[in-house]
């Protein structure tokens, strides 16, 4: 379509001005055309200037997702190579698992700017606005043992801290085992849902949904949660944030693939430097039952170290159990 020529022209050329004519004459069609579809790219949400008699120009603030400007930032081999993105969806993990696995490659992305039904862990719905977030889900199949699995959320959560601190300049922390947090606030949520196969209970693959507010965060849970746009008080990361974050975790993730004890090292070395929950005091919610405990740290198999009222040290596993920090509201 004409609308996306002219896009892919202005997207190549980030604030830079191009002639109306010059569109027109390269793409052998009218100025009106060009105005018209100038026009249709406003309308849908895509911040171009248009300035008299010297031609229109992307805002480099742009926030619309886009496969060309992504994509133009990979350094990956595999992670990314085919994506889709979708204007709304009930779950970007759900779709994904209703895909055949054995017809899709490694590194299938899909992204979506609207989530009506997202995920979050134990059945929680992950608040998901139009266009006000990065709503992430990417497919893999790894060949490490399922004892390994969680290590690949650990990853994740590395990734995505990573990615915020080039990107956006400011530092998240992780809170156990798959919240990242700013101040104290949510600011992105992770979530890994594997397939095992029935006849060797090996893995069939895996789904990894990472959620990421970046605009105006829902009044709903403004109390718990922040967004990159609240802490920095600029639009026009969510593009860069999708291409960084792929290239860490590819990474990561190769690592974890041909030599998995260096893999485990590496993430377990890179999530303590951002881990918050050292030397706090939080609550462990497991069942029915509620105790607050110390944490002392993180084990070499991505447990949580803990000390409880009798002064035991238990070490808690992902999957088990949720954390509600002591003195802050948790989601």
């Amino acid at each position: 379509m004409l609308k996306d020529d002219i896009l892919l022209k202005l997207e190549k050329n980030p604030g830079r001005l191009i002639t109306g004519g010059g569109l027109a004459k390269e793409l052998s069609v009218s100025r009106t055309a060009v105005w018209k579809a100038i026009n249709t790219l406003k309308f849908e949400g895509y911040a171009i200037e248009s300035l008299k008699n010297k031609g229109y120009r992307l805002n480099q603030n742009n926030d619309v997702l886009s496969e060309y400007l992504i994509k133009s930032a990979l350094t990956t081999n595999f992670l990314g190579n085919t994506f889709e993105i979708l204007e709304t969806v009930d779950s970007t993990n759900q779709y994904l698992k209703k895909m055949n696995f054995l017809l899709i490659d490694e590194g299938y992305i899909v992204l979506a700017n609207e989530q009506t039904a997202g995920k979050g862990r134990r059945g929680r719905i992950f608040c998901s606005p139009k266009k006000e977030g990065i709503y992430l889900s990417l497919f893999l199949k790894p060949t490490f043992p399922i004892s390994d699995l969680h290590f690949l959320t650990l990853g994740i959560a590395v990734a995505v801290a990573k990615a915020v601190e080039k990107v956006c300049g400011f530092r998240p922390q992780v809170k156990w085992v798959n919240d990242l947090y700013y101040n104290y606030k949510k600011i992105c949520g992770i979530l890994t849902e594997a397939t095992l196969s029935t006849e060797n209970n090996a893995i069939d693959g895996v789904v990894i949904g990472v959620g990421i507010n970046t605009g105006t965060v829902n009044k709903n849970v403004a109390t718990i949660a922040t967004s990159v746009e609240e802490i920095t008080g600029k639009k026009g990361f969510r593009n860069h944030l999708v291409s960084e974050i792929l290239n860490y975790f590819e990474v990561i993730y190769e690592l974890l693939q041909s030599r998995v004890n260096k893999g485990k090292e590496y993430i377990l070395n890179e999530y303590k430097k951002r881990l918050f929950l050292v030397r706090h005091q939080v609550w462990i919610i497991d069942n029915k039952m509620e105790y607050l405990v110390t944490v002392l740290d993180i084990d070499k198999e991505g447990s949580l170290v803990v000390r409880n009222d009798k002064n035991e040290v238990i070490h808690l596993r992902t999957g088990e159990i949720s954390l509600k920090l002591e003195g802050v509201k948790d989601e």
